[in-house]
């Protein structure tokens, strides 16, 4: 007679807050144990430290609908693990990774997205990569040199933070001969940036250092993109695994930069956009729906080849795409850890995927996951 399977359960991982129980986002946890219970799946909320490997009941934080509250009761142990640890800063704690490792090694559950990607590692992966439909602009981790080097070489630099999100630490840097003073330095601030020009690269480099610190940098080049109104945009593309463990796009979005903004991040100024609709404007019809398709079929050859070079288990991750003036596209950023998309359609199908992704998961032997 054939062994009944268990039943699927689904923890979200997050970090314990003493404010309010659990650090993430409330509403979006919420969002995703409505969902895993319309298809009959228990799913709760664990933190790190409640999360206990070698015991059959946990603590776990259910929603109450009645009440409108957490409830944090015994649960039996998940059969997956959706990781939403809310920042690197709680990636990095010893005790954090530590448990991390031991989740990836575990026979009795399955994990993934376990780690924040690094810019800079992420990047030298791809550029050993043969990506057809995506180009990458040229990136190196942030030293003098690589400054010095860059900085007349390209119209337009980014440095980014290494482990940075949501546009936090974000420069530019740009050098214009015809001025007398050819650095200038833009520094990404909570909604809006500032600037600031240099005489000499001794100088620019002096600004860049003191508002990047000690934390590890990359610099990558600027592109000419296309833009609607004067603003520049990017296309996002979320991307996850099915039913089958097969990468699938589950929508694309636009983002508009704030009028003050060095980015498109709609915490810092940007806007929503239709992207068939900017891409028609731009280009017609017949090529904005190639450049949508090229960016769909881009999308999904990233995302494996990310996954073979991270060297674990993905079922989800966001892309940010850049459209240039001839409309080739431009691969600018890769997120594990995806944030929650506004769009009504994309986000009902990603609240859908997390539970086909666990379900598969769930279907496999640990020597296959």
């Amino acid at each position: 007679m054939k062994k009944r399977r268990a039943p699927l359960v689904v923890a979200v991982l997050t970090a314990a807050d003493k404010r309010r129980s659990f650090k993430g986002d409330h509403r979006n946890f919420k969002d995703i144990i409505k969902t895993g219970t319309s298809k009959g799946i228990l799913t709760y909320i664990v933190t790190v430290e409640d999360l206990r490997l070698r015991q059959s009941q946990i603590w776990g934080y259910h929603y109450v609908k009645g009440t409108q509250k957490w409830e944090r009761k015994k649960s039996p142990l998940p059969t997956v693990i959706y990781n939403r640890l809310p920042s690197r800063r709680v990636e990095r704690k010893a005790y954090v990774k530590k448990k991390l490792r031991a989740c990836l090694t575990s026979e009795k559950i399955k994990l993934y997205n376990p780690f924040f990607f690094n810019k800079r590692r992420l990047f030298e992966g791809l550029k050993k990569g043969t990506l057809s439909r995506i180009h990458l602009p040229a990136t190196e981790p942030l030293t003098p040199s690589s400054f010095r080097q860059m900085v007349t070489e390209f119209d337009l630099l980014y440095l980014k933070p290494e482990t940075g999100n949501s546009g936090k630490g974000i420069m530019t840097a740009a050098y214009d001969p015809t001025n007398p003073q050819p650095y200038l330095i833009k520094i990404q601030n909570s909604r809006q940036s500032s600037a600031v020009r240099h005489s000499t690269k001794q100088e620019a480099w002096h600004t860049i250092r003191a508002h990047a610190k000690n934390k590890a940098y990359i610099i990558q080049q600027g592109i000419q993109l296309a833009t609607i109104k004067g603003r520049a945009f990017d296309l996002r593309l979320l991307v996850q695994k099915n039913n089958d463990g097969i990468w699938k796009v589950t929508g694309v979005g636009a983002r508009i930069a704030g009028t003050k903004s060095i980015t498109t991040h709609i915490p810092r100024g940007g806007m929503l956009g239709n992207p068939a609709a900017m891409l028609r404007t731009l280009f017609g019809s017949k090529k904005a729906s190639d450049v949508m398709k090229n960016a769909k079929l881009a999308a999904l050859e990233t995302a494996a080849f990310i996954e073979v070079n991270e060297k674990y288990k993905l079922g989800e991750m966001s892309l940010d795409v850049g459209v240039d003036t001839k409309g080739n596209l431009w691969l600018f950023e890769a997120n594990a850890r995806p944030m929650k998309f506004d769009e009504k359609k994309i986000r009902k199908l990603s609240l859908t995927r997390i539970f086909q992704y666990s379900s598969y998961l769930a279907r496999l032997k640990k020597d296959n996951s």
